[in-house]
């Protein structure tokens, strides 16, 4: 079995315990803001031009080295707008200065990394076996009766499930055939091949190659979607909203958060992947550790019902 399916949720498919980082320290040399004036122009995510003069002085002032437009995708006009800036100075002198320029940005932002949430109290939380009281390693699988579930269905390849999170090794025996496209799909890049990535351990327990009694399988980790696969991404809440109105994903899992508050921004990202038809199932966290007991963004699921918050269990449940 492998050694790293632990402490695994008991529903669904989605998550693994996560990370405790208490605090959520924004990325010290980028800003993202929503430029109000039709002064830039973008192939894509790519900045072109800039053909405001104030704006020019700012970049140049500020040592702005790149502008990027994350989400030139989306529907959603605010979110067509926002910018991210990366400076050689810190994100604080930057933000100050644009706030002072409101011909020129609407909302200002700080951008945040993504924050994985796992347990490290637990030593052995990369193994699901209680040793003290079983030694199945699959025990969650059991607690939700996975097995009668697929007595009615075993999924359906042709269903891609997107996960985001912080690297996937593909090349896992029980993910090698499973991730589909095997890059990428935000930004098309080569994926990180950590084996022991927070990514390949959600997207493991989510679609682990699973097979029928007598076939040979490739790994050895069962998992509740059978047949489901996944497509992959390191790239935070753009790529989230980038597999809801590019790839047409049906369902979207995360299992970490940047945030403690509900910027414009954040929220406008989560009404068009909801309003595309996606489901968005995440990861609830760990308890008062987290924004001391707060809401945790993206996602919260306290703006809207139709988010789908996942808290975890274990084997004495």
């Amino acid at each position: 079995m492998k050694s790293y399916c632990t402490h695994l949720l008991s529903f669904v498919f989605i998550f693994a315990y996560f990370n405790v980082v208490a605090q959520c320290d924004h990325n010290p040399h980028v800003i993202q803001a929503q430029v109000i004036q039709d002064c830039i122009v973008s192939a894509k995510d790519t900045v072109l031009q800039v053909k405001s003069d104030e704006l020019n002085l700012l970049i140049n002032s500020l040592k702005i080295k790149k502008i990027t437009r994350p989400y030139y995708f989306a529907k959603t006009p605010l979110l067509q707008q926002i910018y991210e800036f990366t400076s050689e100075m810190d994100a604080d002198s930057v933000m100050a200065v644009f706030l002072k320029h409101s011909n020129l940005f609407g909302i200002v932002e700080y951008t945040y990394p993504m924050i994985p949430m796992y347990d490290p109290s637990d030593a052995m939380w990369q193994q699901t076996v209680q040793d003290s009281l079983t030694d199945d390693y699959l025990w969650s699988l059991l607690k939700i009766d996975a097995d009668k579930a697929w007595n009615i269905t075993k999924g359906d390849p042709t269903l891609v499930v997107a996960v985001v999170d912080n690297g996937f090794d593909i090349h896992h025996p029980d993910l090698v055939s499973k991730i589909f496209p095997p890059y990428d799909f935000y930004t098309n890049n080569t994926l990180t091949t950590s084996s022991d990535s927070h990514g390949t351990i959600v997207a493991s327990i989510l679609a682990s190659e699973t097979v029928d009694y007598g076939e040979t399988a490739m790994g050895d980790m069962a998992s509740i979607g059978y047949n489901t696969k996944v497509m992959v991404s390191t790239g935070s809440l753009p790529a989230c909203v980038y597999a809801s109105t590019v790839m047409c994903a049906k369902l979207i899992s995360i299992s970490w958060f940047s945030s403690c508050y509900p910027y414009p921004s954040v929220l406008a990202a989560e009404q068009e992947i909801l309003n595309n038809g996606t489901v968005i199932v995440k990861a609830a966290g760990n308890g008062n550790i987290h924004c001391n007991g707060g809401r945790l963004y993206p996602f919260s699921g306290y703006e809207d019902p139709r988010v789908i918050v996942v808290s975890s269990s274990d084997f004495d449940d």
